[in-house]
Order: C-alpha cells, then structure tokens, then sequence
C-alpha cells in the first residue's frame, strides 16, 4: 500500500548516514512515514530551496543531501518550448493532438527539472565541492504515461542512474550491470566509510 509506514525494525539511509559524521539533508518532495523514523537534520518542502540551503552550508561535517524534485511528475506545467506538431511519439502512443499537447507540457517539465538539478550542482561546484562529491541521479518509476508508471512494462521499471564521482567514476563510462534503488543505501555506507548492512 502506498505510504504505508516502515517498519520498525528498519534502519533508515539518514540514520546511517549521521552515524557516519554527515549532516543529513532532505529537500523537496517526502513521502517517508512516520517522518522521525528519517531524522533528517534539515527538511524542506521546495526543491528550490536546495541552491539556498547549500549556498548556507557551513561545511564543518561532510553533507549527505537527497533533493526530491516534484518535475516531472504531473500535473505537468504548461508548454512554453517544444512544438507539438513536431515531437516523435513513442510507438505504442495513439497520435493525436491532446496526445502531442500532453507530451509537449511533459517535456516542459523535464525541462525545468533539469534547470534546477543544474542549478544544484552550480551551487555545489560555488562552494568547491564538486570533485569530492558523489552524485546520483535517479527516479523511483517510469513516467505517468500508458504502459509506464504504475506498470510492470519497461517504461514503469527501467529508471534512470546517473553518477557522477570524479577520480572514482570515469566520465561517459556505461554499465550493464542490473541495479536497484535497494543497491543506494550500501552504496552510499561504504562511500562514506562505513560497513555496508
């Protein structure tokens, strides 16, 4: 069921991670229940308060931040960019202009969630963080699209993982290895360290 809490028994990728000397930091969209059991050191609601906050951040302890942007998920905003009549439909999409109008506001919202991820990692390279930090961008579904989101069809199950680790992750390189979210929190434990669960 969606939103049902975690259990108790679970420790949390925050509580890991603060164990391990890093401020903890959580902006934008959170779905977590009950929220204490992600005992986040600073949370906030707008993804756009993420360039703020870093712009803030002291740097005294290494920094753990996970910012959740609601673009795009629906409802999407209103195209601004893209035409219409000139966008590829994936083939399994029926063509007509309410299909064209939807995916064109769909690729406007992509648009602005990739203008605040770049204005993320300016604000991480503003502060020089950039080649000491480990970024991943990733998603938790396909988009909300036929045959996608809420479905057991590639579109809903394939997600994106980028990674960016300067020294550790060459730049262009690609894997075929199978991943899973569930592979992020062993991951980021031994990053930083720790022992991984």
């Amino acid at each position: 069921k969606f939103g049902t809490p975690i259990r108790t028994d679970i420790k949390t990728m925050p509580e890991y991670m603060k164990q391990l000397g890093y401020y903890t930091a959580h902006v934008g969209k959170f779905h977590h229940t009950p929220r204490n059991r992600f005992p986040y050191d600073y949370i906030h609601g707008r993804e756009q308060q993420a360039v703020g906050f870093l712009a803030g951040y002291d740097r005294k302890k290494p920094l753990f931040l996970v910012v959740c942007s609601h673009p795009p998920h629906t409802p999407w905003i209103e195209n601004t960019s893209y035409d219409p009549s000139k966008i590829t439909l994936p083939p399994n999409f029926v063509d007509t202009p309410e299909t064209r109008a939807d995916r064109a506001d769909y690729y406007s919202d992509v648009t602005l969630m990739d203008s605040i991820l770049g204005d993320v990692l300016d604000a991480v390279a503003r502060k020089g963080m950039s080649e000491n930090t480990l970024f991943v961008y990733t998603t938790d579904q396909g988009a909300n699209w036929p045959f996608a989101k809420w479905c057991v069809y590639d579109g809903g199950l394939r997600v994106p993982l980028i990674v960016r680790w300067p020294g550790i992750v060459a730049p262009g390189t690609e894997a075929a290895a199978m991943a899973s979210l569930a592979d992020l929190l062993p991951t980021f434990v031994e990053a930083a360290g720790g022992k991984p669960p």
